[in-house]
């Protein structure tokens, strides 16, 4: 499986380097198909949808990319950051700040706080729901 997924990972590297993004996602969608999910074991899966998510990321197919981490949240909860990180990339601050609230559950971890400070950070805009973030990291710290 490694090897297949190097070799994906280089052919949609190929394709864009061309210019080529709209059938490099093509190309990750085919690959992702084709893949039995059904009968992977669980580490083979985990490989599939994050080397997967990070291909559709890399090409700025954020949406995707979220789709797709957040099956792999369902296996790897610390996932989360992947899905956080791909909700900030789609304008979409308010429902990154609610995923780590909801995952910090008002006590957030050191790393849960620093996920949520960097949300916080990456735009002036107002974010509904920003006294509650402030109150978790303030808890965090």
């Amino acid at each position: 499986m490694a090897d297949t997924l190097s070799s994906v990972d280089l052919t949609v590297r190929l394709l864009q380097a061309r210019g080529r993004d709209d059938e490099a996602a093509r190309y990750v969608a085919s690959f992702f198909n084709s893949q039995d999910n059904k009968s992977q074991d669980q580490s083979t899966k985990v490989q599939l949808l994050l080397m997967t998510g990070n291909l559709y990321s890399n090409l700025g197919q954020h949406a995707e990319a979220e789709r797709l981490y957040r099956q792999l949240m369902e296996i790897v909860p610390r996932a989360y950051v992947a899905v956080v990180h791909s909700l900030v990339e789609q304008g979409k601050r308010k429902d990154a700040v609610e995923l780590c609230l909801s995952i910090a559950e008002g006590k957030p971890t050191p790393e849960e706080a620093i996920v949520l400070a960097h949300v916080l950070t990456t735009t002036s805009e107002s974010i509904e729901g920003l006294s509650a973030a402030r109150s978790a990291i303030e808890a965090a710290i």
